[in-house]
C-alpha cells in the first residue's frame, strides 16, 4: 500500500492546494495521522526577509502538523515561473535527494502524506527533469485536479480549436 498520493493539475491555477487541503481535513476527522508536502513553491511573496510559500502554509494550516517549513517545503522561489527556471534565474541547485529525504521523514512519522506538485506533470523541476519523472521515483499514485466543464463546454472548446 502507498502511503502517499501525489496532487498534480492540469495546469497552473486550477485547484490543487484547495483540493489537497479539503483531503488533508477530511482524512484528519476520520482519525488518520496525515501531512502534506509541497516540494517546490514558485511565486513566494517576501515577508521579514524570507520567502513564505502560501500554498505549503495553507497545507500546514490544514493538517495541523508541526513540521518545520523546510521539510514541507525544501525550495521556495520568488519568481512565479516553473521550479526548474525559478531556480536557475535565482541561482539555486534544486537537488532531488532533498526532496527524497524529506518526503522520507514525512513518510516515516504519518500514515499518508499528500504531495502537491506545481503546475502539472510536464513542468521541469531542474533540467530536464520533470514533475511525472519524480512522482515516477516516488512510486506515487496521482490525483490529478482539472476545472470543472460542462459537457457542452468541452465540445464547444474542441469545436473552436480543432475544427476550424
Amino acid at each position: 500500500m502507498h502511503k502517499g498520493i501525489f496532487i498534480t493539475g492540469t495546469d497552473t491555477g486550477v485547484g490543487k492546494t484547495f483540493v489537497t487541503a479539503g483531503l488533508l481535513r477530511a482524512l484528519r476527522e476520520t482519525g488518520i495521522s496525515v501531512c502534506a508536502m509541497k516540494p517546490l513553491e514558485t511565486g513566494c511573496k517576501t515577508h521579514k526577509g524570507r520567502l513564505m510559500p502560501q500554498d505549503a502554509l495553507r497545507l500546514v494550516k490544514a493538517s495541523g502538523v508541526k513540521e518545520p517549513l523546510d521539510i514541507i517545503n525544501p525550495y521556495r522561489f520568488k519568481l512565479p515561473l516553473a521550479p526548474a527556471v525559478a531556480a536557475e534565474m535565482e541561482g539555486v541547485r534544486i537537488d532531488k535527494g532533498k526532496i527524497f529525504s524529506a518526503y522520507k521523514h514525512l513518510l516515516s512519522r504519518y500514515d499518508i502524506t499528500l504531495i502537491e506538485g506545481a503546475g502539472g506533470i510536464m513542468v521541469p523541476v531542474y533540467k530536464k527533469y520533470l514533475f511525472l519523472d519524480l512522482i515516477k521515483d516516488l512510486n506515487l499514485p496521482l490525483l490529478i485536479v482539472s476545472r470543472p466543464l460542462l459537457p457542452g463546454r468541452v465540445l464547444e472548446l474542441l469545436t473552436t480549436r480543432f475544427l476550424q
